[in-house]
């Protein structure tokens, strides 16, 4: 494995942080490539309320290295930023957790016509937002998310378990 993201660092560059410079589609897709292999079990047993192990949230670390020079290669593009955010998020780091669905809110409220995945993803991220200020008792900072979430998508049942969690905490 560190052969193979030595490889990958190399052959597109990086800088001194280990993020990869990507220059090019063809070295965008060789990294998707690899970091999804690091992170694709790991992420899943996070979505599913699962314990992460050591070796997991280091496979979860590689990936998010490399997804940010994914990231930083096409910065109009709120997939990267909203996959960063969930990175963080599973590597508990909340604050970075809370910027990056900041950062994923506040580029797709720009766009004119939003896609039916631009709107899940900025649907995802308002409730996330409001999950973590719960977390830290923002109460007024969750209602107002969930509130968000809720009105792009009306019809996802946890948006509507958000926002009641956010209103009984107000109580």
């Amino acid at each position: 494995m560190l052969i193979l993201t030595a490889w990958a660092l190399v052959g597109c560059g990086s800088n001194q942080g280990g993020t990869p410079v990507i220059r090019n589609g063809n070295e965008f897709a060789r990294v998707l490539d690899e970091e999804r292999t690091l992170r694709r079990d790991a992420m899943t047993k996070f979505e599913r309320g699962q314990a992460l192990t050591q070796e997991e949230k280091e496979n979860i670390r590689k990936s998010r290295d490399l997804f940010t020079g994914l990231r930083d290669f096409d910065d109009t593009n709120p997939v990267p930023q909203f996959v960063l955010a969930k990175m963080n998020r599973a590597l508990d780091d909340t604050q970075t957790a809370i910027a990056e669905f900041s950062k994923t809110v506040t580029l797709l409220e720009t766009f004119d016509d939003r896609t039916p995945v631009e709107q899940a993803l900025l649907a995802e991220s308002y409730a996330e937002l409001s999950r973590l200020a719960l977390l830290q008792n923002r109460i007024k900072d969750a209602e107002t998310a969930a509130r968000a979430a809720r009105q792009i998508n009306p019809r996802e049942p946890r948006y509507a378990v958000d926002l009641a969690s956010a209103l009984f905490q107000a109580r």
